[in-house]
C-alpha cells in the first residue's frame, strides 16, 4: 500500500493555511502540523519526513522562505515551491538559484494550485521508485561480477556481500543472510557471526536454526516476502527471545 504523500506548508498567514490545507486534505494528503518561521520548518522536516513544501517567501523570524529552502536541502530531498503577494526580479533570481519546484503569487488559484502539486508528487514518487531500481540493478550487477571474477568464493562470502547490499537498499541497521543446507534442511545464516552477534545477548544462541518459527519460519514456510512494523504484535509472531535486538520493523 502506498503511504499518503505529506505536506508541510510553512506559511505565516493563518487563512491562507487553512485554504490550503482544506485543498490538500481535500485531495487526498496529509497536511503537518502549520509552521509559520523557517527555524520551525527545519524542525518539522526533520521530524515528519514530508514528500512536499509549499513555503511563504516572507516569513516570521529571522530566516525568510529562500533562507528556509536553501537550508532544508542539506537534510532533505523535499521539493519546495515558493509562495508570496509578488515577485521582483531580486526575489524571483534568487528563488530560481534555490532550485525550488516552482512558485504560486498569491492568492493561489485552486485549479492551478491542485494541479502543479499532483505534478509535483508524482514526479517525485517516480524519481525515487527510478533510483530504487537503478540501485537494485547496480547492486545485483556489482555482486554477479563479484561472483564470476572470483577464482574461489565462500558462501559466507557470498552471504556477507549479499548482507551489504541489502542493508544499504533498505537502510537497515541489521540484517542476516543465510541459505538452506541441502543435506539437513536446516538454515544457516553464517552472516549472524559479523553482524549481529556481539550485540546479542540470546543465551545460547547459535546460526543454525533446524527448526522454522515465528516470522522468518512463516516466509520460509509460506515462500511469501513479508513486511510488519510491529513484528511482537504480528499474529504471525512467536515472540523475541529475552537478550533479543530490539525490533521495531521487519523485511523477509
Amino acid at each position: 500500500m502506498t503511504p499518503t504523500p505529506k505536506i508541510l506548508i510553512v506559511e505565516d498567514q493563518y487563512t491562507s493555511f487553512e485554504f490550503m490545507s482544506r485543498l490538500l486534505i481535500r485531495t487526498g494528503y496529509k497536511v503537518l502540523s502549520h509552521v509559520t518561521t523557517g527555524i520551525d520548518a527545519i524542525e518539522s522536516v526533520k521530524d515528519n519526513a514530508p514528500d512536499l513544501i509549499p513555503m511563504d517567501i516572507n516569513l516570521e523570524g529571522d530566516m525568510d522562505g529562500i533562507e528556509t529552502a536553501v537550508a532544508i536541502k542539506d537534510i532533505s530531498d523535499a521539493p519546495v515551491i515558493y509562495l508570496s503577494t509578488h515577485f521582483d526580479d531580486i526575489t524571483f533570481e534568487r528563488a530560481r538559484v534555490s532550485g525550488a519546484q516552482g512558485y504560486f503569487v498569491k492568492p493561489v488559484r485552486y485549479m492551478e494550485f491542485q494541479t502543479n502539486i499532483e505534478m509535483i508528487i508524482n514526479k517525485r514518487k517516480a524519481d525515487i521508485e527510478l533510483k530504487h531500481k537503478t540501485a537494485i540493478d547496480r547492486a545485483m550487477v556489482g555482486t554477479s561480477k563479484t561472483i564470476i571474477q572470483t577464482r574461489y568464493i565462500s558462501i559466507k562470502e557470498i552471504s556477507d556481500l549479499l548482507l551489504h547490499h541489502a542493508k544499504a537498499l533498505t537502510e537497515s541497521v541489521y540484517g542476516y543472510v543465510g541459505y538452506i543446507d541441502a543435506e539437513t534442511g536446516f538454515l544457516v545464516a553464517p552472516t549472524l557471526t559479523t553482524d549481529i552477534w556481539d550485540n546479542c545477548n540470546i543465551a545460547n544462541k547459535n546460526f543454525v536454526f533446524e527448526r522454522f518459527k515465528g516470522l522468518w519460519g512463516w516466509v520460509l514456510d509460506n515462500k511469501k516476502p513479508l513486511l510488519a512494523n510491529n513484528p511482537e504484535n504480528d499474529h504471525r509472531s512467536t515472540g523475541i527471545p529475552t537478550g533479543h535486538i530490539p525490533i521495531t520493523w521487519v523485511f523477509f
